[in-house]
């Protein structure tokens, strides 16, 4: 047998044609697993709330419970945040872990008093508020609800605002002028009725102030039907020089314009 015989050139040629097969070679392809680049995982982005938050009535029993309830066009399952206020600063032993969720439009938190560290009764000096707001997005806020202890209502009744959905203003054709505001809304259900309806001036801000509270027995058994209601509230606008005045009623705001001075 002859064997071949490896010249000078075939040496060349084995060592170019190596050459050309690692040049070939996938960037990163003999990488072991742990140098291989992974993409990091990011969270999912959290989905755009809409929908209002609004706080109906309050109930107080010294030595047993104060209990919140409320309506939401929030999603059912949206949970809630809530605060309470005394004279403007928030309580210590309001718990920050009390579960609160919107279900079917309806939302309510109940705390036990005279258990841990709340005390057995509130104080009749002090002026309350109850906050409201989504956990996921807390510009969705309620507006403050405000309450005291040292009205003569009982236990068993339950106070609380109105809920507005519109308001409009009429100016009579009069000099001095007139103005009226209707006011139109709804109670949540069959038994709550309108308690008062209270307006006042804050000249330091040009803007009325409307107030409509209710009330209900908190024993009742009542339909969950809401009811719609309109009120009619005349405003103190003698004397107010020209310029233009706010209106705020429950939280709905609308503005009017005087362009002269309203004296005869």
């Amino acid at each position: 047998m002859v064997r071949p015989r490896l010249t000078f050139a075939t040496g060349a040629a084995w060592l170019v044609l190596s050459l050309v097969l690692a040049a070939c070679r996938i960037p990163g392809g003999d990488s072991p697993p742990d140098q291989i680049p992974t993409a990091v995982p990011q969270p999912p982005p959290s989905p755009d709330l809409e929908g209002t938050i609004t706080t109906v009535g309050v109930r107080v029993a010294a030595g047993e419970l104060i209990a919140f309830e409320g309506r939401s066009t929030l999603p059912d399952g949206t949970v809630l945040e809530t605060q309470l206020l005394a004279d403007g600063s928030p309580v210590t032993w309001w718990p920050k872990d009390v579960p609160v969720g919107v279900e079917g439009g309806r939302w309510d938190v109940t705390v036990a008093l005279g258990d841990g560290s709340a005390p057995e009764e509130l104080s009749d000096d002090q002026q309350y508020a109850m906050r409201v707001w989504a956990r996921a997005d807390p510009s969705i806020e309620a507006q403050p609800f405000p309450f005291d202890v040292a009205s003569p209502s009982t236990p068993a009744t339950m106070t609380g605002m109105a809920v507005v959905e519109e308001i409009e203003i009429l100016m009579m054709e009069s000099f001095p002028i007139q103005v009226v505001v209707l006011v139109r809304g709804y109670l949540p259900d069959g038994c709550t009725v309108i308690d008062q309806v209270r307006s006042r001036f804050e000249p330091e801000s040009d803007r009325f102030v409307i107030e409509i509270t209710t009330v209900r027995d908190a024993e009742a058994v009542c339909t969950e039907a809401i009811v719609p209601f309109e009120e009619r509230v005349s405003l103190d606008v003698y004397g107010l020089p020209a310029g233009t005045y706010f209106v705020d009623a429950n939280g709905v705001v609308d503005s009017f314009t005087f362009d002269v001075d309203n004296v005869p």
